[in-house]
Protein backbone atom coordinates (compact mmCIF):
# COMPACT_ATOMS: atom_id res chain seq x y z
CA UNK A 1 0.00 0.00 0.00
CA UNK A 2 1.31 3.12 -1.00
CA UNK A 3 2.45 5.71 1.39
CA UNK A 4 1.91 9.29 1.55
CA UNK A 5 4.22 11.48 2.75
CA UNK A 6 3.34 15.05 4.02
CA UNK A 7 4.45 18.03 2.42
CA UNK A 8 7.67 19.49 3.91
CA UNK A 9 6.87 22.61 6.01
CA UNK A 10 8.03 25.83 4.07
CA UNK A 11 10.98 26.96 6.05
CA UNK A 12 9.99 30.72 7.43
CA UNK A 13 13.48 31.80 6.77
CA UNK A 14 13.56 30.69 3.19
CA UNK A 15 9.98 31.49 2.02
CA UNK A 16 11.40 35.58 3.46
CA UNK A 17 14.35 35.24 1.30
CA UNK A 18 11.82 34.72 -1.93
CA UNK A 19 9.58 37.01 -0.74
CA UNK A 20 12.52 39.64 -0.42
CA UNK A 21 13.73 39.16 -3.26
CA UNK A 22 10.36 38.98 -5.61
CA UNK A 23 9.66 42.34 -3.87
CA UNK A 24 13.11 43.87 -4.76
CA UNK A 25 13.11 42.38 -8.96
CA UNK A 26 9.23 43.34 -8.76
CA UNK A 27 9.92 47.20 -8.09
CA UNK A 28 13.30 46.97 -10.36
CA UNK A 29 11.11 45.98 -13.18
CA UNK A 30 8.73 48.36 -12.08
CA UNK A 31 11.58 51.52 -12.37
CA UNK A 32 12.64 50.17 -15.38
CA UNK A 33 9.46 50.66 -17.57
CA UNK A 34 8.30 53.45 -15.63
CA UNK A 35 11.24 56.41 -14.55
CA UNK A 36 12.46 58.32 -17.46
CA UNK A 37 15.78 58.08 -18.96
CA UNK A 38 17.70 60.70 -17.31
CA UNK A 39 20.97 62.49 -18.51
CA UNK A 40 23.54 60.38 -17.55
CA UNK A 41 21.66 57.03 -18.89
CA UNK A 42 20.85 58.71 -22.05
CA UNK A 43 24.77 60.08 -22.47
CA UNK A 44 25.74 56.14 -22.36
CA UNK A 45 23.49 55.36 -24.73
CA UNK A 46 24.39 57.51 -27.66
CA UNK A 47 28.35 56.97 -26.55
CA UNK A 48 27.44 53.33 -27.64
CA UNK A 49 25.58 53.98 -30.31
CA UNK A 50 29.47 54.87 -31.88
CA UNK A 51 31.48 52.22 -33.37
CA UNK A 52 33.68 51.02 -30.60
CA UNK A 53 36.60 52.54 -32.18
CA UNK A 54 35.16 55.86 -32.51
CA UNK A 55 33.89 55.45 -28.79
CA UNK A 56 37.35 54.09 -27.73
CA UNK A 57 38.43 56.85 -29.19
CA UNK A 58 36.36 59.40 -27.25
CA UNK A 59 37.00 57.80 -23.68
CA UNK A 60 40.69 57.42 -23.82
CA UNK A 61 40.59 60.98 -24.17
CA UNK A 62 38.65 61.37 -21.24
CA UNK A 63 35.20 61.87 -22.50
CA UNK A 64 33.15 61.54 -19.67
CA UNK A 65 35.33 60.17 -16.65
CA UNK A 66 34.54 56.61 -17.03
CA UNK A 67 35.83 53.12 -18.30
CA UNK A 68 34.90 51.89 -21.53
CA UNK A 69 33.76 48.41 -20.37
CA UNK A 70 29.93 49.01 -20.00
CA UNK A 71 29.58 51.19 -23.05
CA UNK A 72 31.69 48.27 -24.61
CA UNK A 73 28.74 46.06 -23.29
CA UNK A 74 26.23 48.14 -24.06
CA UNK A 75 27.17 48.80 -27.63
CA UNK A 76 26.29 44.66 -28.03
CA UNK A 77 23.22 44.95 -26.36
CA UNK A 78 21.97 48.02 -27.98
CA UNK A 79 21.91 45.39 -31.58
CA UNK A 80 18.52 43.44 -29.24
CA UNK A 81 17.36 46.44 -27.43
CA UNK A 82 17.82 48.98 -29.34
CA UNK A 83 15.99 52.52 -28.52
CA UNK A 84 13.34 50.83 -26.15
CA UNK A 85 13.83 51.94 -22.52
CA UNK A 86 12.37 48.68 -20.78
CA UNK A 87 14.47 46.62 -22.65
CA UNK A 88 18.02 48.64 -22.29
CA UNK A 89 17.44 48.43 -18.44
CA UNK A 90 16.88 44.74 -18.73
CA UNK A 91 20.74 44.95 -18.86
CA UNK A 92 21.77 46.36 -16.15
CA UNK A 93 18.79 44.48 -14.05
CA UNK A 94 20.49 41.40 -15.05
CA UNK A 95 23.99 42.06 -13.76
CA UNK A 96 22.13 43.15 -10.63
CA UNK A 97 20.23 39.41 -10.56
CA UNK A 98 24.45 38.15 -11.20
CA UNK A 99 25.06 40.63 -8.02
CA UNK A 100 22.58 38.75 -5.96
CA UNK A 101 24.04 35.37 -6.90
CA UNK A 102 27.52 36.66 -5.95
CA UNK A 103 25.91 37.55 -2.17
CA UNK A 104 24.63 34.37 -2.15
CA UNK A 105 27.90 32.62 -2.65
CA UNK A 106 29.77 34.63 -0.49
CA UNK A 107 27.64 34.66 2.04
CA UNK A 108 27.46 30.76 2.07
CA UNK A 109 31.07 30.50 2.04
CA UNK A 110 31.52 33.00 5.24
CA UNK A 111 28.17 31.96 7.01
CA UNK A 112 26.53 28.64 5.68
CA UNK A 113 22.83 28.78 5.05
CA UNK A 114 22.09 31.37 7.59
CA UNK A 115 23.78 33.39 5.95
CA UNK A 116 23.12 33.10 3.12
CA UNK A 117 19.39 33.55 3.85
CA UNK A 118 20.33 36.90 5.74
CA UNK A 119 22.51 38.50 3.81
CA UNK A 120 20.04 38.12 0.19
CA UNK A 121 17.25 38.86 2.62
CA UNK A 122 18.83 42.45 3.74
CA UNK A 123 20.74 42.90 0.23
CA UNK A 124 16.76 42.45 -1.49
CA UNK A 125 15.12 45.49 1.17
CA UNK A 126 18.42 47.52 1.72
CA UNK A 127 16.37 50.94 0.42
CA UNK A 128 19.28 51.95 -2.05
CA UNK A 129 18.74 49.23 -3.58
CA UNK A 130 15.15 49.92 -4.91
CA UNK A 131 16.21 51.83 -8.12
CA UNK A 132 19.85 52.17 -8.75
CA UNK A 133 20.39 48.70 -9.97
CA UNK A 134 18.58 49.58 -12.93
CA UNK A 135 20.48 52.74 -14.21
CA UNK A 136 21.41 52.50 -17.53
CA UNK A 137 25.22 52.96 -16.09
CA UNK A 138 28.06 50.89 -15.12
CA UNK A 139 26.82 50.35 -11.04
CA UNK A 140 25.47 47.25 -11.43
CA UNK A 141 28.22 45.23 -13.32
CA UNK A 142 30.56 47.19 -10.80
CA UNK A 143 28.85 45.27 -7.97
CA UNK A 144 28.24 42.52 -9.53
CA UNK A 145 32.13 41.89 -10.79
CA UNK A 146 33.05 42.91 -6.86
CA UNK A 147 31.29 40.48 -5.31
CA UNK A 148 32.34 37.75 -7.17
CA UNK A 149 35.67 39.11 -7.22
CA UNK A 150 35.94 38.82 -3.60
CA UNK A 151 33.93 35.49 -3.36
CA UNK A 152 36.87 34.03 -5.81
CA UNK A 153 39.90 36.08 -3.45
CA UNK A 154 38.10 33.83 -0.09
CA UNK A 155 37.94 30.69 -2.12
CA UNK A 156 41.70 31.69 -3.12
CA UNK A 157 42.53 32.38 0.60
CA UNK A 158 41.16 29.12 1.34
CA UNK A 159 43.02 27.42 -1.23
CA UNK A 160 46.11 28.47 0.13
CA UNK A 161 45.77 27.54 3.31
CA UNK A 162 46.52 24.59 5.11
CA UNK A 163 43.52 23.60 6.25
CA UNK A 164 41.38 22.28 3.19
CA UNK A 165 42.50 20.56 0.71
CA UNK A 166 43.08 21.85 -2.58
CA UNK A 167 44.68 20.60 -5.78
CA UNK A 168 47.48 23.07 -7.52
CA UNK A 169 44.71 23.87 -10.41
CA UNK A 170 42.15 25.10 -7.73
CA UNK A 171 44.62 27.55 -6.38
CA UNK A 172 45.82 28.29 -10.24
CA UNK A 173 41.62 28.63 -11.21
CA UNK A 174 40.68 31.04 -8.22
CA UNK A 175 43.96 33.12 -8.93
CA UNK A 176 42.63 33.81 -12.42
CA UNK A 177 39.50 34.09 -11.51
CA UNK A 178 40.32 37.14 -9.17
CA UNK A 179 42.73 38.40 -12.01
CA UNK A 180 40.37 38.13 -14.64
CA UNK A 181 37.14 39.66 -12.58
CA UNK A 182 40.05 42.68 -11.08
CA UNK A 183 40.81 43.50 -13.83
CA UNK A 184 36.99 43.53 -15.86
CA UNK A 185 36.35 46.04 -12.59
CA UNK A 186 38.97 48.19 -13.41
CA UNK A 187 38.04 48.23 -17.50
CA UNK A 188 34.31 49.18 -15.80
CA UNK A 189 35.45 51.40 -12.84
CA UNK A 190 38.42 53.85 -12.32
CA UNK A 191 38.30 52.93 -8.49
CA UNK A 192 38.99 49.27 -8.70
CA UNK A 193 42.46 49.46 -7.45
CA UNK A 194 40.32 50.56 -4.18
CA UNK A 195 38.96 46.80 -3.97
CA UNK A 196 42.16 45.75 -4.30
CA UNK A 197 43.40 47.67 -1.07
CA UNK A 198 40.53 46.46 0.65
CA UNK A 199 41.02 42.85 -0.09
CA UNK A 200 44.22 43.37 1.38
CA UNK A 201 43.37 45.26 4.79
CA UNK A 202 41.02 42.08 4.89
CA UNK A 203 43.42 39.78 4.46
CA UNK A 204 45.90 41.52 7.31
CA UNK A 205 42.93 41.18 9.54
CA UNK A 206 41.86 37.16 8.65
CA UNK A 207 45.47 36.01 8.18
CA UNK A 208 48.00 38.37 10.33
CA UNK A 209 50.79 37.02 8.70
CA UNK A 210 50.67 34.55 5.91
CA UNK A 211 53.17 34.54 3.49
CA UNK A 212 51.68 32.12 0.97
CA UNK A 213 48.19 34.16 1.21
CA UNK A 214 49.85 37.51 0.67
CA UNK A 215 51.41 36.15 -2.19
CA UNK A 216 48.71 34.75 -3.59
CA UNK A 217 46.88 37.74 -3.31
CA UNK A 218 49.47 40.04 -4.88
CA UNK A 219 49.98 37.49 -7.56
CA UNK A 220 46.42 37.62 -8.27
CA UNK A 221 46.41 41.12 -8.94
CA UNK A 222 49.38 41.31 -10.53
CA UNK A 223 47.73 39.18 -13.37
CA UNK A 224 44.73 42.14 -13.32
CA UNK A 225 47.55 44.69 -13.89
CA UNK A 226 48.83 42.68 -16.83
CA UNK A 227 45.45 42.15 -18.22
CA UNK A 228 44.79 45.71 -18.20
CA UNK A 229 47.91 47.14 -19.21
CA UNK A 230 46.08 47.71 -22.74
CA UNK A 231 44.39 50.97 -20.67
CA UNK A 232 46.73 51.49 -18.07
CA UNK A 233 48.75 54.40 -19.91
CA UNK A 234 45.11 56.02 -20.40
CA UNK A 235 44.24 55.53 -17.04
CA UNK A 236 47.42 56.96 -15.71
CA UNK A 237 46.95 59.94 -17.75
CA UNK A 238 43.24 60.69 -17.10
CA UNK A 239 44.32 60.60 -13.42
CA UNK A 240 45.61 63.52 -13.61
CA UNK A 241 42.96 65.06 -15.24
CA UNK A 242 40.14 63.69 -12.51
CA UNK A 243 37.59 66.23 -11.29
CA UNK A 244 36.92 64.05 -8.73
CA UNK A 245 37.39 66.51 -6.62
CA UNK A 246 34.36 68.82 -7.83
CA UNK A 247 32.14 67.30 -5.44
CA UNK A 248 31.28 69.04 -2.26
CA UNK A 249 30.68 68.01 1.43
CA UNK A 250 26.83 68.77 0.55
CA UNK A 251 27.01 66.31 -1.63
CA UNK A 252 29.29 63.69 -0.27
CA UNK A 253 27.09 64.04 2.74
CA UNK A 254 23.92 63.74 0.57
CA UNK A 255 25.66 60.37 -0.73
CA UNK A 256 26.44 58.78 2.80
CA UNK A 257 22.63 59.38 3.34
CA UNK A 258 21.15 57.77 0.53
CA UNK A 259 23.82 54.71 1.57
CA UNK A 260 21.74 53.67 4.65
CA UNK A 261 18.67 55.21 3.91
CA UNK A 262 17.97 55.12 0.03
CA UNK A 263 16.50 57.40 -2.14
CA UNK A 264 12.93 57.71 -0.96
CA UNK A 265 13.47 59.68 1.96
CA UNK A 266 14.96 62.97 2.61
CA UNK A 267 16.84 64.02 6.16
CA UNK A 268 14.90 65.97 7.32
CA UNK A 269 11.57 63.34 7.45
CA UNK A 270 12.62 62.61 10.69
CA UNK A 271 9.59 60.21 10.81
CA UNK A 272 11.48 57.88 8.04
CA UNK A 273 15.42 58.92 8.79
CA UNK A 274 15.83 58.44 12.05
CA UNK A 275 14.50 54.89 12.32
CA UNK A 276 16.46 53.95 9.09
CA UNK A 277 19.56 55.72 10.97
CA UNK A 278 18.52 53.99 14.25
CA UNK A 279 18.55 50.37 12.67
CA UNK A 280 21.51 50.73 10.24
CA UNK A 281 23.64 51.80 13.96
CA UNK A 282 22.16 48.62 15.58
CA UNK A 283 22.78 46.13 12.61
CA UNK A 284 26.72 48.37 12.53
CA UNK A 285 27.06 47.53 15.74
CA UNK A 286 26.05 43.86 15.30
CA UNK A 287 28.29 43.44 12.56
CA UNK A 288 31.23 44.60 14.87
CA UNK A 289 30.14 41.96 17.86
CA UNK A 290 29.89 39.50 15.20
CA UNK A 291 33.26 40.29 13.77
CA UNK A 292 34.48 37.04 13.28
CA UNK A 293 31.92 35.78 10.35
CA UNK A 294 31.44 39.75 9.16
CA UNK A 295 35.11 41.02 9.11
CA UNK A 296 35.90 40.43 5.48
CA UNK A 297 32.75 42.12 3.72
CA UNK A 298 32.59 44.81 6.33
CA UNK A 299 36.66 45.49 6.00
CA UNK A 300 36.36 45.72 2.31
CA UNK A 301 33.01 47.87 2.42
CA UNK A 302 34.57 50.27 4.68
CA UNK A 303 38.39 50.47 2.41
CA UNK A 304 35.95 51.24 -0.51
CA UNK A 305 33.87 54.17 1.01
CA UNK A 306 37.18 55.49 2.18
CA UNK A 307 38.90 55.62 -0.63
CA UNK A 308 36.00 56.90 -2.36
CA UNK A 309 36.06 59.41 0.05
CA UNK A 310 40.28 60.09 -0.47
CA UNK A 311 39.86 60.58 -4.03
CA UNK A 312 37.02 63.13 -4.05
CA UNK A 313 34.68 61.11 -6.46
CA UNK A 314 31.95 59.88 -3.63
CA UNK A 315 28.47 60.61 -5.19
CA UNK A 316 24.90 58.85 -4.37
CA UNK A 317 24.83 56.82 -7.87
CA UNK A 318 28.39 55.57 -7.60
CA UNK A 319 27.61 53.32 -4.00
CA UNK A 320 26.59 50.50 -5.40
CA UNK A 321 29.59 48.63 -4.91
CA UNK A 322 29.92 49.27 -1.19
CA UNK A 323 26.19 48.96 -0.24
CA UNK A 324 26.23 45.38 -1.13
CA UNK A 325 29.18 44.40 0.43
CA UNK A 326 27.95 46.44 4.02
CA UNK A 327 24.59 44.86 3.39
CA UNK A 328 26.43 41.09 3.00
CA UNK A 329 28.60 41.93 6.41
CA UNK A 330 24.72 42.99 8.04
CA UNK A 331 23.47 39.53 7.02
CA UNK A 332 26.51 37.62 8.51
CA UNK A 333 26.43 38.95 11.47
CA UNK A 334 22.80 38.97 12.05
CA UNK A 335 22.63 35.24 11.09
CA UNK A 336 25.68 34.52 13.55
CA UNK A 337 23.46 36.28 16.27
CA UNK A 338 20.12 34.18 15.20
CA UNK A 339 22.82 30.90 15.32
CA UNK A 340 24.12 31.74 18.81
CA UNK A 341 21.00 32.05 20.52
CA UNK A 342 21.14 35.62 21.55
CA UNK A 343 20.87 36.63 24.80
CA UNK A 344 18.30 39.53 25.94
CA UNK A 345 20.24 42.23 24.97
CA UNK A 346 20.76 41.18 21.46
CA UNK A 347 17.95 39.49 21.04
CA UNK A 348 16.25 43.37 21.85
CA UNK A 349 18.93 44.62 19.89
CA UNK A 350 17.70 42.71 16.83
CA UNK A 351 13.81 43.12 17.68
CA UNK A 352 14.73 47.31 17.60
CA UNK A 353 16.38 47.17 14.52
CA UNK A 354 13.88 45.01 12.97
CA UNK A 355 11.28 47.60 13.99
CA UNK A 356 12.71 50.84 12.94
CA UNK A 357 13.75 49.29 9.44
CA UNK A 358 10.16 48.50 9.15
CA UNK A 359 9.30 52.12 10.09
CA UNK A 360 11.66 53.28 7.58
CA UNK A 361 10.75 50.92 4.76
CA UNK A 362 7.11 51.92 5.25
CA UNK A 363 7.40 55.34 4.98
CA UNK A 364 10.30 54.91 1.90
CA UNK A 365 7.52 52.51 0.24
CA UNK A 366 4.78 55.50 1.00
CA UNK A 367 7.30 58.09 -0.51
CA UNK A 368 7.92 55.45 -3.67
CA UNK A 369 4.12 54.91 -4.30
CA UNK A 370 3.34 58.69 -4.11
CA UNK A 371 6.31 60.07 -5.89
CA UNK A 372 6.90 62.56 -3.23
CA UNK A 373 10.06 63.14 -0.42
CA UNK A 374 12.60 61.52 -2.77
CA UNK A 375 16.10 63.19 -2.29
CA UNK A 376 17.34 62.42 -5.87
CA UNK A 377 14.25 63.98 -8.48
CA UNK A 378 15.89 62.63 -11.81
CA UNK A 379 14.00 59.40 -11.09
CA UNK A 380 10.70 61.47 -11.14
CA UNK A 381 11.61 63.61 -14.29
CA UNK A 382 8.61 63.14 -16.66
CA UNK A 383 11.18 63.39 -19.61
CA UNK A 384 9.12 60.68 -21.52
CA UNK A 385 5.49 62.68 -20.95
CA UNK A 386 7.10 65.94 -22.43
CA UNK A 387 8.86 64.44 -25.89
CA UNK A 388 5.27 62.58 -25.95
CA UNK A 389 3.27 65.76 -25.64
CA UNK A 390 5.78 67.95 -28.26
CA UNK A 391 5.29 64.03 -30.67
CA UNK A 392 1.88 64.50 -30.89
CA UNK A 393 0.95 68.69 -30.35
CA UNK A 394 4.17 70.32 -32.50
CA UNK A 395 5.13 67.17 -34.09
CA UNK A 396 7.07 70.37 -37.20
CA UNK A 397 8.27 71.88 -34.79
CA UNK A 398 11.64 72.30 -34.11
CA UNK A 399 12.95 71.27 -30.54
CA UNK A 400 15.47 73.31 -28.51
CA UNK A 401 16.59 72.23 -25.14
CA UNK A 402 19.28 71.69 -22.39
CA UNK A 403 18.37 68.07 -22.01
CA UNK A 404 19.98 65.14 -23.77
CA UNK A 405 17.50 63.04 -22.21
CA UNK A 406 14.47 64.84 -24.06
CA UNK A 407 16.61 63.97 -27.19
CA UNK A 408 16.59 60.54 -26.84
CA UNK A 409 12.47 60.04 -26.17
CA UNK A 410 12.62 62.37 -29.31
CA UNK A 411 13.72 59.79 -31.38
CA UNK A 412 16.73 62.25 -32.46
CA UNK A 413 19.87 60.03 -32.46
CA UNK A 414 22.01 62.87 -33.69
CA UNK A 415 21.34 66.14 -32.40
CA UNK A 416 22.60 66.35 -29.11
CA UNK A 417 25.10 63.42 -29.94
CA UNK A 418 26.38 65.85 -32.05
CA UNK A 419 26.29 68.72 -29.89
CA UNK A 420 28.23 66.60 -27.08
CA UNK A 421 31.06 65.45 -29.49
CA UNK A 422 31.68 69.67 -30.22
CA UNK A 423 31.30 68.34 -33.77
CA UNK A 424 33.96 66.21 -33.90
CA UNK A 425 31.56 63.55 -35.18
CA UNK A 426 28.95 63.31 -37.94
CA UNK A 427 29.33 66.98 -38.41
CA UNK A 428 27.75 66.64 -41.84
CA UNK A 429 24.15 65.40 -40.38
CA UNK A 430 23.01 68.72 -39.29
CA UNK A 431 20.06 68.74 -41.75
CA UNK A 432 18.53 65.43 -40.30
CA UNK A 433 18.71 67.13 -36.45
CA UNK A 434 15.49 67.68 -34.94
CA UNK A 435 17.19 68.70 -30.81
CA UNK A 436 19.62 71.04 -30.84
CA UNK A 437 21.34 72.06 -27.67
CA UNK A 438 20.94 75.59 -26.35
CA UNK A 439 23.84 75.26 -24.18
CA UNK A 440 26.13 75.67 -27.27
CA UNK A 441 24.53 78.46 -28.62
CA UNK A 442 27.74 80.35 -28.48
CA UNK A 443 29.76 77.51 -29.30
CA UNK A 444 31.88 79.00 -32.73
CA UNK A 445 31.29 75.43 -34.53
CA UNK A 446 27.90 74.88 -33.77
CA UNK A 447 26.24 78.06 -33.28
CA UNK A 448 26.13 78.20 -37.19
CA UNK A 449 24.39 75.20 -37.88
CA UNK A 450 22.01 75.79 -34.98
CA UNK A 451 21.26 79.37 -36.66
CA UNK A 452 20.49 77.99 -39.40
CA UNK A 453 18.17 75.58 -38.52
CA UNK A 454 16.38 78.01 -36.59
CA UNK A 455 16.00 80.53 -39.31
CA UNK A 456 14.38 78.25 -41.55
CA UNK A 457 11.69 77.31 -38.84
CA UNK A 458 8.05 78.74 -37.99
CA UNK A 459 7.94 77.07 -34.78
CA UNK A 460 10.11 75.93 -32.35
CA UNK A 461 9.16 74.04 -28.64
CA UNK A 462 12.18 74.87 -26.19
CA UNK A 463 11.95 72.18 -23.28
CA UNK A 464 13.92 73.11 -20.68
CA UNK A 465 15.45 70.92 -17.99
CA UNK A 466 15.83 72.09 -14.15
CA UNK A 467 19.25 70.77 -13.36
CA UNK A 468 20.84 71.89 -10.02
CA UNK A 469 23.65 73.75 -11.63
CA UNK A 470 23.48 76.61 -13.71
CA UNK A 471 22.87 74.60 -16.57
CA UNK A 472 19.16 74.47 -15.45
CA UNK A 473 18.46 77.42 -13.60
CA UNK A 474 15.75 79.47 -14.46
CA UNK A 475 18.15 82.51 -15.77
CA UNK A 476 19.46 80.30 -18.02
CA UNK A 477 15.78 79.55 -19.28
CA UNK A 478 15.24 83.32 -19.47
CA UNK A 479 18.25 83.78 -21.26
CA UNK A 480 17.47 81.16 -24.25
CA UNK A 481 13.66 82.79 -24.38
CA UNK A 482 15.30 86.27 -24.38
CA UNK A 483 17.60 84.95 -27.46
CA UNK A 484 15.20 83.59 -29.56
CA UNK A 485 12.59 86.37 -29.36
CA UNK A 486 15.40 88.70 -30.69
CA UNK A 487 14.91 86.41 -33.72
CA UNK A 488 11.31 87.40 -33.83
CA UNK A 489 9.91 85.11 -32.40
CA UNK A 490 6.93 85.13 -29.63
CA UNK A 491 6.68 82.86 -26.35
CA UNK A 492 4.19 81.27 -24.39
CA UNK A 493 4.93 78.90 -21.37
CA UNK A 494 2.70 75.80 -22.79
CA UNK A 495 3.77 72.26 -20.30
CA UNK A 496 5.31 72.08 -16.93
CA UNK A 497 6.22 68.75 -15.86
CA UNK A 498 7.18 67.46 -12.07
CA UNK A 499 6.88 70.22 -9.56
CA UNK A 500 9.98 70.84 -7.58
CA UNK A 501 8.88 70.29 -4.14
CA UNK A 502 9.69 68.80 -0.65
CA UNK A 503 13.10 67.40 -1.99
CA UNK A 504 16.69 67.71 -2.35
CA UNK A 505 16.23 71.64 -3.48
CA UNK A 506 15.94 72.47 0.02
CA UNK A 507 19.07 71.60 0.94
CA UNK A 508 21.12 73.43 -2.49
CA UNK A 509 22.91 76.62 -1.84
CA UNK A 510 21.39 77.13 -5.20
CA UNK A 511 18.13 79.23 -5.29
CA UNK A 512 17.58 79.52 -9.01
CA UNK A 513 15.79 77.13 -10.13
CA UNK A 514 12.50 76.83 -11.46
CA UNK A 515 9.34 75.57 -9.79
CA UNK A 516 9.10 72.77 -12.61
CA UNK A 517 11.95 70.07 -13.33
CA UNK A 518 10.63 70.25 -17.19
CA UNK A 519 9.32 73.73 -18.63
CA UNK A 520 8.03 73.91 -22.10
CA UNK A 521 7.89 76.74 -24.01
CA UNK A 522 6.19 77.20 -27.40
CA UNK A 523 7.90 79.64 -30.18
CA UNK A 524 5.94 81.35 -33.45
CA UNK A 525 7.90 83.25 -35.38
CA UNK A 526 6.24 86.50 -35.70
Amino acid sequence: MMKFRPLKTINVIQLAVVLAILFNVGILLYFSAQTSMWDDEVNSYFLSTLPVSEMIDLMSGNFDEDAPGFNILEHGWQKIAHSNQFALRLMPFSLWLATLLGVGFLAYRLGGNPGLYWALIITALWPYHWIYPIALRWYSLAAALGVWNLYFFVKLLDSVSGDVDYSRYRRLLFGALVAVTGAALWYTVYSAPVLAAGELAALIFVSGWSPRKYWAWGLSWLGAVILYLPWLSTFLGQLGESTGTRFAWSNILSSLYVLWAGDFSIPTTFWISLPLLGAFVIVGVLALRYWSVSKIPLVVSVVILLGLLLFGVVEMKRLLIVTVFLSSAVGLAVAAAMREGPGPITRNLLITAGVLALIGFGGSFANMVSGTGWITYRWLDKINEAASYINSEHQDALILTNSNALAFYANDSIGIELAKYQGAIQLGSESKTKVWNTLLRTDPTYQPKMLEAISSSTEIVYAHHAFFTSAGSTGEMESVVRWLESMSFDSFVERQFTPIENGIEQFLDFPDHPGYRMTLIYLKKK
